[in-house]
């Protein structure tokens, strides 16, 4: 499955507390949310760093 790119950190909030009948389907979606996050947190620590 394809994690889709994380936009604003409401998209994370509001997937957390979605509930649907895909559950499975939206805690996937909830984990490459939350995949995405963390990988810009260590990117924009990364280029705050070398400033």
């Amino acid at each position: 499955m394809q994690c889709k790119m994380l936009k604003k950190t409401s998209d994370f909030r509001k997937c957390k507390t979605e509930k649907n009948d895909k559950f499975l389907t939206s805690v996937r979606t909830c984990l490459c949310l939350f995949s995405n996050i963390k990988a810009y947190m260590i990117s924009k620590n990364f280029l705050n760093s070398k400033n």
